[in-house]
């Protein structure tokens, strides 16, 4: 008998510290990382409809913050996102407004096309980009 009433209080006291313990971490857990993360990747969401599968692309921003580099080569994967050098595609990251002329510029072509996907995002081409 004595048994039987030590495995139950046991089960008991295990079950309750259990609830306390997830109900703690629950609360302490930060979903705002996450979320920024989410956020940050689903803008380029529209951009991988225009990029040709496992193309070349170029990343030009106004900030020199690498790992918004690196999450948006992670948001278009398959395709190659490169910092420097010349590409027939070039990816822009902006947080401010731009001037195209001086952008112009910056990607030396003499004409280009863009999409503006209007949360800071533009693709740039020397030729024309097509919905896929």
């Amino acid at each position: 008998m004595r048994t039987k009433i030590a495995v139950i209080l046991i089960s008991v006291i295990s079950v309750i510290y259990n609830i306390f313990f997830f109900v703690g971490n629950q609360k302490s857990f930060n979903r705002t990382e996450t979320d920024k993360f989410i956020i940050y990747v689903n803008r380029y969401e529209d951009v991988r409809r225009y990029l040709p599968y496992r193309a070349v692309v170029r990343y030009l921003s106004d900030t020199d913050n690498v790992a918004e580099y690196y999450l948006a080569q992670y948001a278009i994967a398959p395709v190659i996102l490169k910092n420097k050098g010349r590409a027939n595609i070039v990816l822009g990251n902006f947080h401010g407004m731009i001037d195209l002329d001086v952008l112009s510029g910056k990607l030396k072509y003499a004409d280009f096309m863009y999409v503006d996907f209007h949360n800071g995002v533009f693709l740039f081409s020397d030729g024309p980009l097509k919905w896929n």
